[in-house]
């Protein structure tokens, strides 16, 4: 599949849009080729990676899926792309989880649908538990480079307590500033050798402008003020029933740089 996601164009999608929480999800809709109304076919939510939107990785794989006899949803996560949200750029575990079973419940609806289940890709990979410890139409979960942080990872990839320590402050100071005035502090989200970003690790992906970082509609930028609950993200804590201690060592590296 890697070689056809880079080689040939996505399938054209359709745009749907649909309730979750306090606002809605935009998401692109893709259908296989030939796809027959009175038939029924299995379906997958695609959420992408952190602050992507569903035109980069998310649609591509979407895309492929559908090419493969599956109906595919990629979407865009509240507070990104063109789903609503006011906290632009904000990343929260509890918000994408209901963004990914909102999508669940939408292709539920369909008439077309014989089943749901979800794909993760990179840090949705981990997302896709959150979901999955609480959701019973995530019949089936796959996950591509997933991330799967704890708090041990998360200690040796933001400088230890002092790191974590000074990223909490930062992150409450902002959040103070957009109660206050409604103003949104940002860093970058990829920038290599730039430690004041979220990730700066080479990010091939985003910083090649034939690639991820040609979709307009994404903005490489990481809201300060969600330092906080990201620090907090750990997906196999969440208590899903996908968890097992015999694969945790290998599945929580695999999407580290």
């Amino acid at each position: 599949m890697a070689q056809t996601l880079t080689e040939r164009s996505q399938p054209a999608a359709q745009k749907v849009s649909f309730e979750s929480g306090d606002g809605f999800v935009v998401a692109n809709l893709y259908l296989p080729e030939g796809h027959d109304p009175s038939r029924r076919y299995p379906a997958v939510a695609v959420g992408g990676s952190l602050t992507s939107v569903k035109e980069q990785m998310g649609g591509n794989y979407a895309g492929e899926l559908a090419r493969r006899g599956i109906i595919a949803l990629a979407i865009d996560y509240r507070n990104y792309g063109e789903s609503s949200g006011a906290m632009r750029q904000f990343e929260e575990q509890a918000s994408k989880a209901e963004d990914l079973s909102a999508a669940l419940r939408y292709l539920k609806k369909r008439s077309d649908v014989t089943g749901t289940g979800i794909l993760g890709i990179c840090t949705s990979g981990g997302t896709a538990l959150y979901t999955a410890a609480k959701d019973p139409n995530v019949g089936a979960l796959a996950t591509v480079a997933g991330f799967f942080s704890d708090p041990e990872l998360v200690s040796k990839m933001f400088g230890g307590k002092e790191g974590i320590d000074s990223r909490i402050a930062a992150s409450r100071q902002a959040r103070k500033r957009y109660d206050e005035n409604g103003v949104i502090e940002t860093v970058f989200a990829y920038m290599p050798n730039d430690k004041s970003a979220m990730s700066p690790s080479p990010s091939e992906y985003y910083m090649d402008q034939s690639r991820g970082g040609s979709v307009r509609a994404w903005r490489n930028e990481f809201a300060v003020m969600a330092w906080e609950p990201w620090l907090a993200f750990d997906p196999f804590g969440a208590g899903s029933p996908c968890y097992c201690t015999s694969t945790r060592r290998s599945l929580r590296w695999c999407g580290v740089p």
